[in-house]
C-alpha cells in the first residue's frame, strides 16, 4: 500500500493519477486534516490533480471517470466557514422570506443553486456531523443556469475544525445517464477515514 503525506501530495499528483490504481489499495493521506482516502482498485473513477485554494483557504481535488477522464465530482478541505458560501452552502436563515418555503432543516444549512435551495439533512457516513442534499446542478457552467443534472452535495466537520466538502454527479438528466447511485455516493464518502 502506498501512503502519501498531504505536503507531498501536490508534488506527487502527476504521478498519482496514472499509478493510483496499480496497487491493490492506494491510500492518500491528508495529514494536516487527520483524514486519509482509501482507494480500492475496482472503482470507476480516478483522482485528478490537487489544487490549493487562494489565501490558504484549503485544497480541492477532482473526481474523474476512468473512461474519458470526464469531471464527475470534487472533494475539498475548507479551512474557514465563509468558504462554504462559495459552494452554495449557507445558513437557512439567509434565505430571503419571499423565497423561503418554511422548512427549517435540523442542520440549519441549505445548498443553493441557480434554480432553488435544498435543505441539508443528516448523512450517515464514517464522520459524525455530516449533512447532505440531492440538488439540481449545471455542469456546463454557461451564462444561463440550466439544472440539467442531479448532484449530491455533502459536508462534514473534521476533528480539526475544518470541513470536508463533496460534490458528486448522480445523473445527467438530459441523456438519462446515471453516474453514481445513492449507495455509490455513500461508499465513496466512506473511503475517507480518520487517521
Amino acid at each position: 500500500m502506498k501512503k502519501y503525506s498531504y505536503n507531498n501530495l501536490l508534488r506527487l499528483a502527476i504521478f498519482l493519477v496514472p499509478s493510483a490504481f496499480s496497487f491493490s489499495n492506494s491510500k492518500i493521506e491528508f495529514a494536516s486534516e487527520g483524514v486519509q482516502l482509501n482507494i480500492p482498485t475496482n472503482v470507476k473513477f480516478i483522482i485528478g490533480h490537487v489544487r490549493k485554494l487562494d489565501e490558504d483557504k484549503g485544497s480541492c481535488f477532482d473526481v474523474k471517470s476512468k473512461v474519458g477522464k470526464k469531471f464527475i465530482g470534487e472533494f475539498c478541505f475548507f479551512s474557514r466557514n465563509n468558504d462554504l458560501s462559495s459552494v452554495g452552502i449557507v445558513p437557512y436563515g439567509s434565505i430571503p422570506d419571499i423565497a423561503s418555503r418554511g422548512e427549517n432543516p435540523a442542520s440549519g444549512l441549505v445548498v443553493t443553486t441557480g434554480a432553488s435551495y435544498y435543505p441539508m439533512e443528516q448523512f450517515d457516513i464514517n464522520f459524525q456531523g455530516a449533512y447532505a442534499a440531492k440538488i439540481d446542478c449545471d455542469l456546463d457552467n454557461g451564462l444561463i443556469y440550466r439544472g440539467t443534472s442531479t448532484c449530491h452535495v455533502g459536508l462534514s466537520k473534521l476533528d480539526n475544525g475544518n470541513f470536508l466538502y463533496g460534490f458528486l454527479v448522480m445523473k445527467q438528466d438530459i441523456s438519462k445517464k446515471n453516474v453514481f447511485s445513492a449507495s455509490d455516493v455513500k461508499k465513496i464518502w466512506n473511503l475517507f477515514t480518520k487517521i
